[in-house]
C-alpha cells in the first residue's frame, strides 16, 4: 500500500517475504528521476502541497531554495487499467545478496538489481544440474548509523581461495548458531556461526572484517562507489 511506502518500509527498509527479500531503493530512483522525460506528468500525480510544512522545514533545514511540494510513492495500477504516470513501478533492490540452495545447500551471490531468483546451476555426481531454490541468507551486518551489509562469510571462515562460489550454508545436529556451518569446498576452510552474534562476540566479527570497521555501504542507493568511511562497529543481525 502508499502508506507503507512511507512507514515501515520506507527507504533502506527490508521487505521479508516467504521466498525472498527486497529493499526499497533510494529517492534518486524513484519513477519522477528515473523517467526524466515523464517527470512533469509523474510530479502532477503524485504532488502533494501544504505550504505551512513546507516553509517549516525550508527554515529547518536552512535550505538556500524554498521547499516547493512533496511527492508521494506511486501506486500500482489494477489489472488491465491503462498506465498512468502516477501508476508507474516503485523501485526496490534484491538484498541481501547471499542466497542458497535448499538442495545441495550450495551458496550463491545475486546483484542488486536481480529481478527474479533463478535456480541453482550447480553440478551433480551424475552431470545434471541441481535446479534447487535459492533462499536468502538472512545473516547480515549493520552499524548504528544505517549502513547494512552482507555478512563477511569469506572472512569470517578465513578462506583465502580467489573466488567465493564454492561455499555452503548447512546444519548440523548442534543447536542454535552452532549448529549452522558455512564450509568452503575448495580450502575445506569452515566454521560455524557461534561467536557470531551479541555484544561478548563482537571481537570476533571485528577479526573477520578486514580493516575491523563498518564497511560503510548503503546498498538502497545502487552505487557500489558511494560508501562512507564510518568507525562505528558492526553488530550481526537477522
Amino acid at each position: 500500500r502508499r502508506s507503507q511506502l512511507v512507514v515501515p518500509f520506507g527507504v533502506g527498509a527490508m521487505i521479508d517475504f516467504k521466498d525472498e527479500t527486497w529493499m526499497s531503493a533510494g529517492l534518486n530512483h524513484w519513477p519522477s528521476e528515473k523517467h526524466p522525460s515523464k517527470k512533469a506528468p509523474i510530479i502532477e500525480a503524485t504532488q502533494i502541497l501544504d505550504q505551512r510544512l513546507q516553509a517549516r522545514l525550508t527554515s529547518l533545514l536552512k535550505r538556500k531554495s524554498a521547499i516547493r511540494y512533496f511527492l508521494q510513492p506511486t501506486i500500482q495500477a489494477k489489472f488491465g487499467s491503462r498506465r498512468a504516470p502516477e501508476n508507474y513501478d516503485m523501485p526496490f533492490v534484491r538484498f541481501p545478496g547471499w542466497h542458497f540452495c535448499s538442495r545441495c545447500k550450495r551458496m550463491k551471490w545475486l546483484s542488486l538489481t536481480t529481478r527474479k531468483i533463478p535456480l541453482c546451476e550447480s553440478q551433480k555426481g551424475n552431470g545434471k544440474k541441481c535446479n534447487g531454490k535459492l533462499t536468502p541468507i538472512r545473516f547480515l551486518i549493520a552499524c548504528e548509523n544505517g549502513h547494512i551489509s552482507d555478512f563477511p562469510w569469506k572472512s569470517w571462515i578465513k578462506c583465502t581461495c580467489e573466488k567465493s562460489d564454492k561455499f555452503r550454508f548447512t546444519s548440523t545436529a548442534r543447536p542454535g548458531l552452532d549448529g549452522i556451518l558455512i564450509k568452503c569446498d575448495d580450502c575445506k576452510k569452515q566454521r560455524s556461526m557461534r561467536s557470531s552474534m551479541g555484544m561478548q562476540d563482537s571481537q570476533e566479527l571485528k577479526k573477520a572484517l578486514r580493516d575491523a570497521r563498518c564497511p560503510g555501504e548503503k546498498p538502497w542507493l545502487l552505487d557500489k562507489n558511494d560508501i562512507d568511511h564510518c568507525d562505528a562497529e558492526v553488530s550481526t543481525i537477522q
